[in-house]
């Protein structure tokens, strides 16, 4: 048997128009209020668009973890 060579398969970034409507965070903020929400969906709804290569869950996601939370980030 050879050495087989290991292909990455491209990552899946869930996009929130692609989540039912119940599920995408603005929808739930106004459902059932921000205490409902990850502090990463209420940035989300801040930051309102990714980038092309970045959802704006992960960005806003990746940005928490990055700067050490909202108060890194100057929010509290």
């Amino acid at each position: 048997m050879g050495i087989t060579e290991c292909k990455e398969s491209p990552e899946y970034y869930v996009m929130i128009r692609d989540l039912p409507a119940a599920e995408r965070p603005r929808e739930r903020l106004r459902s059932y209020g921000p205490s409902y929400l990850s502090n990463a969906e209420l940035l989300a709804i801040i930051l309102r668009t990714g980038t092309p290569s970045e959802s704006v869950l992960r960005l806003s996601a990746r940005l928490l973890s990055q700067f050490g939370g909202l108060a890194g980030l100057g929010f509290e």
